[in-house]
């Protein structure tokens, strides 16, 4: 019965298709538990899923590591073409710091890229009026402090400051001179806030934890635009 739903899973996992920039790669151990650490304290990164957590480590902890990714996209157009995207390298770094700093009080710094896109087609693929090329990278930092309020239970809570920087380049359907298609392209930068908060319980035989992450809007209040006509 257990083979069977395995390999009944697998199958249907291979008829999923998504995309998207968000980047689950804070930290080996919580890769390998499928990013389920807001009810477990086991190093550093506890700071980013449940500052909470940093009170119940058993000593201080740093953390850091990145990950090379490389994506692919397949898009199938109305004249019954593939289009393949390039691959482009996507290499998110992050570094994690908790720090007790007495029995009962303990902060720390997350510094990571949780959202990061590299995208980019072929000049002359269908769909090149809408993107050519597109990248956008973010930055977030969160210093967080937590307090230990018994042997099972505590909380925590941090400010999240993101720096985020874009560049989007696509197609226009205007010829040039030479005949070829003419070209925009916008970059900008811009800064978002945000807050973590999250409460964690240390029971007998398990643990648990609660962590909420505040919803992030980033402002470009500066940019450029250039034309290639």
């Amino acid at each position: 019965m257990r083979v069977s739903l395995f390999c009944g899973l697998i199958l249907f996992c291979s008829w999923v298709h998504a995309g998207g920039f968000q980047v689950n790669t804070q930290g080996q151990k919580a890769i390998g538990m499928g990013g389920s650490l807001s009810g477990r304290a086991l190093d550093a990164s506890v700071v980013f899923f449940n500052p909470a957590g940093m009170s119940m480590l058993d000593s201080s902890y740093i953390n850091a590591g990145g990950a090379f990714l490389l994506s692919r996209t397949s898009f199938l157009g109305q004249d019954g073409r593939e289009n393949l995207s390039l691959s482009k390298p996507c290499i998110p770094l992050y570094l994690f710091a908790a720090w007790q700093k007495s029995s009962k009080w303990s902060i720390g710094l997350s510094l990571n890229s949780p959202f990061s896109l590299r995208k980019t087609w072929e000049e002359e693929w269908s769909g090149r009026f809408i993107t050519l090329d597109a990248k956008w990278s973010s930055i977030h930092v969160q210093p967080s402090v937590s307090y230990r309020i018994s042997n099972s239970n505590s909380v925590g809570a941090g400010p999240v400051i993101g720096i985020s920087g874009i560049r989007f380049r696509n197609a226009l359907p205007v010829s040039t001179i030479n005949g070829a298609d003419a070209e925009m392209e916008l970059e900008g930068s811009g800064m978002a806030f945000g807050f973590n908060a999250g409460i964690y319980l240390d029971l007998v035989r398990t643990s648990a934890g609660l962590s909420y992450r505040s919803a992030m809007a980033y402002s470009i209040d500066e940019g450029t635009a250039t034309f290639e006509i």
